[in-house]
């Protein structure tokens, strides 16, 4: 349990409206850890890369608790456990899609892609909390004290790494189509997206408005038993196209400005000769 005495000093008083804020965030927290279920880590979640699960249906039963963890050590090491599996699955399903759109028939090792694959996620986590801890912690200082202020600072994070997001919606088809490392995937990404912004961002928006017109879809459907496993399997269906198209168009501009580069020291080469 927290209090507002552990983290602001005595003889600081903070706002009536900063100490609510403060509660409110320590039950956030609190309601968080009761919900969390550690096999959410097998799915684990990437920019680029669509869930095949479902969404939740109301009107079916609510789930089990299997078990519970109550320490930080256990939590971790399961998380962390749980969430090399759900790579390691996520390499196989995406290399089974990759093989369609490249040109190559063999290109890398299922191993090899999932080392890439989660050098890839430990480096976006990096980067996340270099983004977002300096924010937060300028929130936190706030918060008691401006409530306003400490919100500003949330929402502006969240559409920092949003936008960051964006930029490295290309970097896991990177990986899979181009053989790319981490480095080089995070790179690529960001350069097929700033030279070609408006097909990148129109992409992006009409995968996000497929997803948000099939979700209606889909809570239709999963009322019931059967229809969650129907959900499931035409959600999979459709998160597998959808992930094709955005592997397919990293694919087209990628090579295209390969050629346009080997084009390029071509005729350089030649005036220099000349």
């Amino acid at each position: 349990q927290l209090s507002a005495s552990l983290v602001l000093p005595p003889t600081i008083t903070p706002s009536p409206d900063g100490l609510q804020a403060f509660d409110a965030f320590k039950k956030s927290l609190e309601l968080a850890g009761q919900n969390l279920n550690l096999f959410e880590f097998l799915g684990i979640a990437m920019p680029g890369i669509l869930s095949v699960e479902g969404a939740p249906a109301a009107g079916v039963s609510p789930r089990q608790t299997l078990f519970a963890v109550s320490d930080a050590p256990s939590l971790i090491v399961i998380a962390g456990l749980f969430s090399l599996i759900g790579l390691f699955l996520v390499a196989i399903y995406l290399e089974s899609i990759a093989r369609g759109v490249r040109v190559q028939t063999q290109f890398a090792s299922v191993m090899k892609l999932f080392v890439h694959v989660t050098a890839f996620v430990l480096l976006l986590a990096m980067m996340g909390a270099f983004i977002a801890v300096p924010f937060l912690i300028g929130a936190a200082l706030v918060a008691p004290f401006s409530a306003a202020l400490g919100s500003f600072l949330v929402m502006l994070i969240f559409l920092v790494i949003v936008w960051a997001l964006l930029y490295l919606s290309f970097a896991i088809p990177a990986i899979f189509v181009s053989g790319a490392n981490a480095l080089q995937a995070i790179a690529n990404s960001i350069v097929i997206f700033r030279v070609n912004f408006r097909q990148a961002m129109g992409l992006v928006l009409l995968i996000y408005l497929i997803q948000t017109g099939f979700s209606v879809v889909w809570d239709q459907i999963g009322v019931s038993e059967w229809g969650i496993a129907l959900d499931m399997i035409a959600n999979a269906f459709l998160a597998s196209g959808l992930v094709a198209a955005v592997m397919l168009f990293y694919h087209l501009f990628y090579h295209e400005r390969a050629l346009w580069l080997a084009q390029a020291r071509v005729n350089a080469q030649s005036s220099l000769k000349g």
